[in-house]
């Protein structure tokens, strides 16, 4: 049977919920054998004889072990689909099941295209490879600007960060990846770490801390590992997830992570092979508050956390003893948050004691620690040394069976406290608290240790993009906030959207589901929530938001409570208020808000106020961290089961009339997501407006106005759209400002204005050996930024120590650019980006100046109305798309000078300037060089070229096929201009003329090992000085057109091809040089000694010639070519004298090709003189013969000749071919084979078989009768 089964599981949720569809899944796989799933968390106990496509959005999980998979195949056919085995560790499903997985219909390879790592007590198939590129950063807000992509386990800071150091606004970050963002390149200063864990991650607005300021960025995989791990290297047999020996010298497991430790303040180092390390995770110094231990102080440990920071790692603190948090810890904490080094979770130690008949008094006092604790720190928790008491503790000892029991309960409540995030049980304290014995042997506390299910430690949170706590979730396809505040939301696993009351919406499945918002969705003393709620029914407590921090501060809105209601309810410490109205109806959308003031809380249902109640508690006392829509703070409680659309958060209590409102309300639009709203200048007033630029869909709705969400400080937003601000001075750079409107119902649309600023005008001197932006104060000398028509920007008076790069970040405008190093060693890159454009512009008629006296490349795009003016020896590289009008002066002019090189990289280079010019002359120096591996280059605009007695190019062709296409004016200062191809092709399209005052001969110069193309005219001089053309080196010049100039052709070396008319003087053909075309040459042509004369283009055409001279040792070299009957020709209209060797070619290369009394005429002209010192003709096959007696009125004829002897022709078989192979002797290559399979004796009987002149083999298929063949002569 064969049939292929869809299951949308979207669209399944959407109509029938997970009841239905994970209750008919498995009865699908009776009968299917394709099963495609396309989002959702989809669940099997096991999936037997089916291919299974898993796409889209979309987390398999199979529940089954040891062989889920029987008869089976799971192809990960997306970036987003995951597969998750729930009870098989990495190491099983890499050896046993992972032949059963593909990864896009190809094999998985661990390593290769995806990742087996731990996912809890599982197993989770990423299908990543090595090259996979999890972060894609944004240079503007919001997913604005342009884009980069960066890969796993490589820091990117200072130059590796190109044009994106410190040019960072948003980012996206796949799920399953963590990352590091530093304002500092060495990874310290303010940073942040980023978890993708349960979902992708996207911020759409940095905190302003790191916004435009990233210089430091590692991205690094992630692990699910669960909370229970072990210190010491006791692993094995207790069933963790990862360990840590106070010590850096192990690596991670497929099924264990190493978490490394900074053990104290000199060691171990922190120079590693993290991705060999296989953690995340870096802990920091073992109690320092001891002096057996690391023996450090606050300030010590706190001066040397930047080496820690430096890793790019998720940082844990120090672990002071459990005697120590007063003293140490949170201290430690205080100083770090006020000096803004990053601490991401909280290590502490436990081995207090209790009373060890009473495990839950035990796992109770132990929770207090730990509430305490992470009250006053506000960070996860990791215990990474723990004991039921220990030796040094006044307690009673333990039984064994006492241990295990106070264990047992111990390690449940470490289970079941969200943010306790990782454990490790430390096993030396006395035998009796022992887990395992030294033989490897489990104590009855280690089996229970063991058999302990553990789930993923680090409970996904959202993170703070430093606004408003004001978000809008439309849920259409997604769970960004729309406000333009940037408070997005992670979701869990693979999100399934239906249709909902507007659009989409995010369907929950009572299991899973659960968005994280960041923490400052909800942090002010007022407070509103909205949404449409379509509730599924289910258990109580189940949660439509969940804000808060722990089971002791909370504020949350369940569909029906244990009494039966819709509650919203607050806590804080002991008190809880409420308010509430009865339960939520069941399979009905219903429009629900709650709002709340410092003094009561409002309930609404479907618009109407139904309860009110007094409070006192408001989220700006206890600043909620864990919040959640969809999950409750209690782990025990229900998820939500049913669908969410158009969530509204504020941080401010909305009005009756606002919540009425948004029964039917849409939200207000903008007629686009981003603006430019004009450039500023640094230090003036500025002025834009959005006014007009949005609009309302409801009917007789309105505006109330215009709101900054984010952006620089300067920058003001009235409500009118009026945006006004005076930027500081040194600002400099593209300026993003969000603004946000609102509708009279609290609805809102954003959008992104772009104020491009230019720094006041001033020159600026770069002091900085390093990369940077242009526009970044700190890398010019006093913060003065280089800017303005006239103004210098200096990059000449370092000794900078490696190429450097300066990106341009801006538009900007700049009167004179001066680059050089002191060493001279190093060279300058000045880089775009942001689409920024560099003008020159020097503020008077003059031209802007470019001084380079070392190695340059200009891969900004240049513009400006009066060229440029380039000074010094250095070498110029034009890599960008130029858009400079008028005059480029290439050099100073100089009569002894070298000027160096200026290099077109860049297919627009020069395009658009109408006139280049190298002026240094007789022994002066200067080039003009033309790189076309990145696209032709071509130069339009005119050249004036000033003569020079040297040498040396005056253009030389780098590589590619690059075109001179305006007229070149060449000037007086020498006797000759060079046109070099050192490869590629040059071809001139424009005319060649000498216009100077001077009149004595000058000479045209085409040189080198490439080739050169001329159809423009090189003509005579406009005063009459004789004007020559010189062809050295081994290339090929192809002359075309007509050309009137009247001095001597020199072909000194490589190849002339005339297929024009050359102008009337003499040409000389010297040793080694070829002379061919099919043109006219007018004048007396001389073949020297060593010499050739090639009439035709590659062997074919005519050549024309007035005179033509052969001295002694030339060559005269005809093509012929049997298959077309034609061959090369010269054509003499006058004499033609002299001595040379004749050689004639087969240009087919078949001697097989020639035909008896084909008639070869290679020379036309009236009573040649010419003697023939040698002659070389092509050889015939036998049978045929050449008759020479033309040769001498330049013709050839091809006849029969008698045969001495007949050919053999021989058979053989060729076994592994299946068939024979008949062959006959090379010199017979010409004869014809022939066939006759009906009577050997019937001349009508014989056919020629098709191609055999041309070979002296055929194979003989083999047949089911009697053929025969024969050689013929031709």
């Amino acid at each position: 049977m064969s049939a292929r089964l869809g299951l949308r599981t979207g669209r399944s949720l959407a109509r029938w919920g997970w009841g239905w569809l994970v209750g008919l899944l498995p009865a699908l796989q009776l009968v299917a054998q394709d099963l495609v799933l396309e989002g959702g968390v989809p669940t099997y106990a096991g999936l037997t004889n089916v291919f299974v496509v898993v796409t889209g959005r979309c987390e398999l999980r199979l529940t089954g072990a040891p062989q889920p998979l029987p008869g089976s195949t799971v192809s990960l056919d997306s970036p987003d689909a995951y597969l998750v085995f729930t009870s098989i560790r990495p190491s099983v499903v890499a050896t046993t099941l992972l032949s059963r997985v593909q990864i896009a219909r190809a094999a998985a390879v661990v390593g290769g295209n995806c990742r087996v790592v731990p996912y809890g007590d599982g197993t989770v198939i990423v299908p990543h490879g090595t090259s996979f590129r999890p972060l894609t950063l944004y240079s503007g807000p919001h997913f604005t600007g342009a884009s980069t992509s960066l890969t796993s386990y490589v820091y990117f800071r200072g130059a590796g960060l190109g044009s994106w150091l410190g040019a960072v606004q948003s980012f996206r970050l796949k799920r399953g990846y963590a990352v590091t963002l530093a304002e500092r390149e060495d990874g310290t200063g303010f940073s942040r770490n980023y978890v993708a864990a349960d979902g992708d991650v996207e911020m759409g607005l940095l905190p302003p801390e790191l916004s435009d300021r990233v210089r430091f960025v590692y991205v690094i995989p992630w692990r699910w590992t669960s909370k229970k791990g072990i210190a010491g290297d006791i692993e094995s047999g207790l069933n963790v997830g990862w360990k840590y020996n106070w010590n850096l010298n192990r690596n991670s497991t497929a099924d264990l992570e190493y978490v490394p430790i900074k053990q104290n303040r000199w060691w171990p180092g922190l120079n590693q092979d993290w991705r060999a390390r296989g953690s995340v995770h870096l802990l920091g110094f073992n109690e320092p508050d001891r002096p057996d231990q690391a023996n450090l102080s606050v300030a010590d440990a706190l001066a040397a956390w930047p080496e820690l920071l430096a890793t790019g790692l998720r940082v844990g603190s120090p672990a002071p003893s459990d005697g120590g948090r007063n003293s140490w810890l949170y201290p430690f904490l205080q100083q770090a948050d006020a000096a803004g080094l990053r601490v991401d979770f909280v290590a502490v130690h436990y081995y207090w004691c209790y009373n060890p008949a009473d495990p839950a008094g035990a796992a109770n006092q132990f929770y207090n620690f730990l509430k305490a604790t992470y009250d006053q720190v506000k960070r996860p928790i990791w215990i990474t040394e723990w004991n039921n008491g220990a030796n040094w503790t006044s307690c009673a000892d333990p039984t064994f069976a006492q241990q295990q029991a106070c264990i047992a309960a111990m390690i449940q409540m470490l289970e079941d406290t969200p943010w306790v995030e990782r454990y490790a049980l430390y096993n030396w304290v006395e035998d009796v608290r022992r887990v395992k014995w030294d033989d490897g042997s489990l104590t009855p506390a280690g089996v229970t240790y063991r058999d302990q299910p553990s789930r993923i430690g680090y409970l996904q949170t959202g993170f703070d993009p430093g606004t408003r706590g004001i978000a809008q979730f439309s849920m259409d396809g997604h769970v960004r906030d729309e406000s333009g505040h940037g408070n997005h939301g992670v979701t869990t696993g693979s999100p399934v959207f239906t249709n909902g009351v507007r659009g989409r919406a995010l369907v929950f499945d009572g299991v899973q589901t659960r968005v994280s918002l960041p923490p400052g969705i909800a942090r002010s003393s007022g407070f509103s929530f909205a949404a449409w709620v379509y509730w599924r029914g289910g258990a109580n407590w189940q949660r439509i938001f969940d804000f808060g921090n722990s089971t002791t501060q909370y504020m949350f809105l369940t569909p029906r409570s244990s009494a039966g209601t819709l509650r919203f309810g607050l806590r804080n410490g002991d008190t809880t208020q409420f308010v509430e109205t009865s339960a939520l109806p069941v399979n009905r959308w219903t429009h629900v808000a709650v709002t709340l003031s410092a003094t009561s809380a409002q309930l609404y249902v479907n618009g109407v106020r139904v309860a009110t109640a007094t409070t006192s508690i408001t989220p700006a006392q206890f600043q909620p961290r864990y919040n959640f829509l969809g999950r409750s703070q209690w782990p025990a409680d229900p998820h939500f089961s049913g669908i969410l659309d158009e969530v509204l958060i504020t941080d401010y209590v909305m009005t009756a009339d606002q919540i009425a409102r948004l029964l039917t309300n849409q939200p207000p639009q903008f007629t686009n997501q981003v603006f430019d709203l004009g450039t500023a200048v640094g230090g003036q007033p500025f002025s834009a407006t959005l006014a007009g630029t949005a609009w309302d869909p409801d009917p007789g709705d309105t505006l109330v106005g215009f709101r900054k969400t984010a952006g620089p400080d300067w920058v003001q937003v009235a409500l009118n759209g009026q945006i006004t601000g005076t930027p500081p001075s040194d600002a400099a750079g593209p300026q993003y400002v969000t603004v946000r409107v609102t509708d009279a119902a609290g609805l809102n649309a954003f959008a992104v204005g772009i104020i491009q600023v230019r720094p006041t005008q001033a020159s600026g001197r770069w002091v900085a050996d390093s990369d940077g932006l242009w526009s970044d104060p700190s890398r010019w000398e006093g913060g003065r930024i280089a800017a303005g028509p006239g103004q210098t920007a200096d990059f000449s008076t370092l000794n900078i120590t490696a190429p450097r790069t300066v990106w341009l970040d801006t538009p900007q405008i700049i009167g004179t650019l001066r680059f050089g190093d002191l060493s001279g060693a190093q060279g300058w890159t000045l880089a775009g980006t942001n689409d920024a454009t560099l003008t020159l512009d020097s503020g008077t008629s003059e031209s802007p100046r470019l001084y380079v006296t070392n190695f340059v490349t200009l891969a900004v795009p240049l513009a400006g109305t009066n060229g440029w003016a380039r000074i010094g020896p250095g070498t110029l590289i034009l890599a960008g798309d130029n858009r400079c009008t008028g005059t480029a002066y290439l050099d100073t002019g100089s009569t002894t000078a070298s000027d160096g090189i200026v290099r077109a990289a860049h297919p627009g280079a020069l395009t658009t300037l109408q006139r280049l010019t190298l002026r240094n002359n007789n022994s002066g120096s200067s080039m003009l060089e033309l790189d076309g591996a990145q696209g032709s280059i071509v130069v339009p605009g005119s050249m004036l070229i000033h003569c020079r007695n040297h040498s040396g190019a005056a253009v030389r062709n780098v590589s590619g096929t690059n075109l001179l296409s305006g007229p070149i004016y060449l000037e007086v200062g020498g006797n000759r201009v060079v046109f070099e191809s050192g490869a590629g092709l040059l071809r001139v399209l424009g005319p060649i003329q000498y216009i100077g005052s001077l009149t004595g001969g000058r000479d045209v110069v085409f040189s080198g090992s490439g080739d050169h193309w001329v159809t423009g005219s090189i003509r005579a001089a406009t005063n009459g000085a004789p004007i020559g053309l010189i062809k050295i080196g081994t290339g090929t010049l192809t002359l075309g057109g007509t050309h009137s100039y009247t001095n001597t052709t020199q072909v000194l070396g490589g190849t002339l091809w005339v297929t024009g008319t050359l102008g009337s003087g003499p040409v000389t053909v010297g040793a080694g040089a070829v002379l061919g075309g099919t043109g006219t040459i007018p004048g007396p042509v001389r073949i020297q000694s060593g010499g050739t004369c090639a009439p035709g283009v590659d062997g074919a055409g005519r050549l024309t010639v007035r005179d033509v001279d052969f001295q002694p040792g030339s060559v005269l070299r005809i093509g012929l070519d049997p298959l077309q009957a034609t061959q090369a020709v010269l054509r003499v209209l006058g004499s033609v004298t002299g001595t040379a060797a004749l050689t004639i070619t087969n240009l087919s290369g078949q001697p097989g090709a020639f035909q008896p009394g084909q008639v070869f005429t290679w020379l036309e002209a009236v009573n040649p003189s010419v003697q023939w010192s040698a002659i070389s003709l092509p050889p015939l096959p036998p049978g045929l013969g050449w008759n020479t007696n033309l040769l001498s009125q330049g013709g050839l004829e091809v006849v029969r000749v008698p045969v001495g002897e007949r050919p053999r022709l021989n058979f053989g078989w060729e076994p592994s071919a299946g068939q024979g192979r008949l062959t006959w002797p090379d010199p017979y290559r010409g004869w014809l084979l022939e066939t006759n399979a009906t009577d050997v004796t019937d001349p009508a009987g014989w056919f020629v078989v098709p191609g055999s002149a041309f070979t002296n083999a055929w194979p003989w298929p083999a047949g089911p009768g009697p053929v025969f063949y024969r050689l013929r002569a031709p």
